[in-house]
């Protein structure tokens, strides 16, 4: 299995092992890069093959056949399969070793440390503190100006215990610019004091302000969604339905419709008039009028619906 590295970066990795020519088993610790056969490195997709014999291969000496090998940033810098090949016919039989090069943003998403890794998602470190005051257990005065936050998208912040290491991640409730404090939506496990570190994470718009659009803060969306609770029957029975014509009301358009599919009905012949009253058959909901002909037309139609 390929072994990942970083790439553009100095590695000591582990090759081997390196075992006798002769019985195919002996481990070998006089393998010499500036005296073997070849010493040499094949890059992903490139058909040059570099010679590394110049590079630092150490023998451990706690592990026989086993080697230290110092990769440099000239072979590092290639994305892809990075193959090393080590021949010396007359001393062992061919040794290899298989790496993968992998970009910093992947690499760094997989081993780096934990303080770090947030940085993997493409955001941008935009500050980076120790705090001052510790005013709440989400709130906190930095030691240094909060430079511009008005033009920040998708803030999080990472606390960190400088005593122990420990790091918390949560999302920025605000940015006091004016008193240099943050404000976080979660409390870390710790209690925060003075001295421990904040790191404000997030993406710059990279042009200009969101001036042109202004997403709503969370006391914004919370006073909003609380603002629901304050519609009340009464305001939803009110609203006229302003298609209908006449602007009747939603309360007004249900007592007509009740009355049609569950009201009593009176026709009277002389006048040709059907009467069409409320479920409890006292209100009188509908009037209609027919035409001479009895075909069905209406000539007339009065609703009288319920008002509030």
């Amino acid at each position: 299995m390929a072994l990942p590295i970083r790439k553009g970066a100095t590695h000591k990795v582990v090759i081997g092992p390196a075992v006798a020519v002769g019985d195919g088993f002996t481990p070998i610790t006089t393998l010499d890069e500036g005296t073997a056969d070849e010493a040499e490195a094949i890059l992903h997709d490139n058909g040059t093959v570099v010679d590394i014999s110049a590079y630092t291969l150490a023998a451990i000496a706690t592990a026989d056949g086993y080697y230290h090998l110092t990769l440099q940033t000239g072979i590092t810098n290639t994305e892809g399969h990075l193959t090393i090949l080590y021949n010396d016919d007359s001393l062992m039989l061919p040794l290899k070793a298989e790496f993968i090069v992998m970009s910093t943003v992947a690499y760094d998403a997989l081993y780096a440390a934990t303080s770090t890794m947030i940085t993997t998602l493409d955001l941008s470190l935009l500050h980076e503190s120790t705090i001052g005051t510790v005013n709440t257990q989400v709130s906190y005065d930095m030691d240094t100006a909060i430079v511009t936050d008005d033009n920040w998208i998708g803030l999080v912040a990472q606390l960190e215990d400088v005593s122990t290491g420990d790091t918390w991640v949560t999302w920025v409730a605000d940015v006091d610019q004016a008193n240099d404090r943050i404000i976080v939506a979660d409390a870390p496990t710790w209690t925060v004091v003075a001295g421990d570190k904040v790191r404000v994470i997030g993406q710059q718009h990279p042009t200009y302000a969101l001036n042109t659009y202004d997403p709503p803060t969370r006391a914004e969306l919370t006073s909003d969604i609380s603002g629901l609770n304050d519609i009340t029957a009464a305001a939803v029975w009110a609203v006229e339905c302003e298609d209908q014509g006449s602007g009747y009301t939603a309360q007004e358009i249900m007592s007509l419709l009740l009355a049609e599919a569950m009201g009593t009905a009176v026709y009277t012949s002389g006048t040709r008039t059907w009467v069409v009253k409320d479920p409890s058959g006292t209100e009188t909901r509908l009037t209609v009028v027919y035409s001479a002909e009895l075909d069905g037309d209406r000539s007339t139609s009065t609703p009288a619906p319920m008002t509030p």
